[in-house]
C-alpha cells in the first residue's frame, strides 16, 4: 500500500474539523497510486472571486478620482492662463508675418531703386526627366561594355580675361568715380498708375529730353514740393521697368529706416552739372553693369554728417565752383 503524506495531512485537519463542529474542508482529497490532489471546490473559487470583485471596486474609485483631479486642472487658473498665452503667441506670429511680407515688398523696391533686375525664380526640372534610359541586358546575361567615345581636340585655355569699364578702358577700381551723378530739374511729377508707393517723374539732366524716373516717395515727400526741385541724379544705372514703367535713373535721398530726405543741391545749380568728389577724378561707366554690383559697393561709404553734408568717405558730394549737396534735417543717416 502506497504512502501519500499530503493525503494525511488533509485528512487529519479535515478530522479536527469536524470534531471542533466546523465545516466541511474546502478541499475534496484523494490520492490514489500517483499522488493527485483534487483542484479547489466551488466555495473556493467562490471566495477568489468575491476578493477580485472588490479589489475592482478600489481601482475603479481610484480611477474615479483621478479623472475628477484632472477635469479640476483643467479649470484652474493656470491652466486659463496657458490657453491665453498660447493665444497671445499665435498673434504676436501673425504680426511678424505681416512685417516679413511688408518688408520683403520694401526689398524689391530698394533693389529695383539701385538698378538690381528682379529675376523670377526657375521652375524646378525632375532629374530623372533628363536620365538617360538603361540599356537592356543581354540575352546571355552580360552586361554589354560602356560605348567608346572620342574627344574632340581641347581648345586651348585662355587667360583671365580683365575687368574693364562699361566705357572702356583698362580694369578700374570700384569708387564713386564710376557713378555718373549729374544735378537734375523735376520738370513733372504724377502718381504711378499701378503702385501706390511711387512717384514718376521727367527730370532734366542736361540732355536732349527729360529722363523718365520712378521714386519710392509718396509716403516720405508731398508730390506738390517735388515740381520744379532741383535734385541729385544718379544716370548710369541699366534702366529698369518698374510696375510697367521704364526707369532710367535714381533720385539721391538721405535714407533712414523711419525717414526719406532728397538731397539739395546747391542754389545756383543748372541740370546737367556733375557732382564730383576731391581725389576721385576717373571718367564714370558709360553704364553700371548690374552684374558687377559697382553701385552696391560704393553706397554703403555714402553719409551724411553732423553738418548734413552729403559725403563720400568723408570727402562731400561737391558741385565744382557752386557748392556742395545737403539733407534738409536728417544727420548721421546713409544715402540712397
Amino acid at each position: 500500500m502506497s504512502f501519500c503524506p499530503a493525503a494525511l495531512f488533509l485528512n487529519n485537519s479535515a478530522h479536527k474539523n469536524t470534531a471542533e463542529g466546523g465545516t466541511d474542508s474546502p478541499y475534496t482529497t484523494t490520492c490514489g497510486r500517483g499522488g493527485k490532489m483534487s483542484v479547489p471546490s466551488d466555495r473556493e473559487r467562490m471566495l477568489r472571486l468575491e476578493t477580485r470583485a472588490k479589489e475592482a471596486d478600489v481601482t475603479l474609485r481610484q480611477l474615479k478620482s483621478y479623472v475628477q483631479l484632472l477635469k479640476q486642472k483643467a479649470g484652474s487658473p493656470q491652466a486659463a492662463a496657458q490657453e491665453a498665452e498660447c493665444k497671445k503667441v499665435e498673434a504676436d506670429n501673425g504680426r511678424l508675418c505681416h512685417q516679413v511680407t511688408q518688408l520683403k515688398q520694401r526689398l524689391v523696391e530698394l533693389e529695383v531703386r539701385n538698378g538690381i533686375e528682379q529675376v523670377p525664380s526657375p521652375k524646378r526640372v525632375p532629374l530623372l526627366s533628363k536620365a538617360q534610359p538603361a540599356s537592356p541586358p543581354a540575352a546571355n546575361g552580360v552586361s554589354p561594355p560602356p560605348p567608346v567615345t572620342t574627344k574632340s581636340p581641347e581648345a586651348p585655355v585662355k587667360g583671365p580675361a580683365k575687368e574693364k569699364k562699361e566705357g572702356g578702358g583698362a580694369s578700374a577700381a570700384v569708387d564713386v568715380s564710376r557713378l555718373d551723378m549729374r544735378i537734375g530739374r523735376i520738370v513733372s511729377v504724377e502718381r504711378h498708375p499701378d503702385a501706390d508707393t511711387l512717384y514718376v517723374e521727367q527730370i532734366d539732366v542736361g540732355e536732349e529730353k527729360p529722363r523718365t524716373v520712378c521714386s519710392g516717395l509718396v509716403a516720405h515727400v508731398a508730390m506738390d514740393s517735388m515740381n520744379s526741385r532741383l535734385v541729385v541724379v544718379l544716370c548710369n544705372l541699366k534702366p529698369v521697368k518698374m510696375r510697367g514703367v521704364v526707369s532710367e535713373a535714381m533720385v539721391m535721398c538721405a535714407s533712414s529706416p523711419e525717414n526719406v530726405e532728397i538731397l539739395d543741391p546747391p542754389e545756383d545749380c543748372v541740370p546737367g552739372d556733375r557732382v564730383t568728389f576731391q581725389g576721385y577724378t576717373g571718367p564714370p561707366d558709360a553704364q553700371l553693369n548690374p552684374k558687377k554690383k559697382v553701385f552696391e559697393q560704393v553706397q554703403p561709404n555714402f553719409l551724411v554728417n553732423e553738418e548734413g553734408v552729403a559725403t563720400y568717405r568723408g570727402i562731400p558730394f561737391a558741385v565744382d565752383g557752386k557748392g556742395v549737396c545737403r539733407a534738409a534735417t536728417m544727420r548721421g543717416t546713409g544715402i540712397k
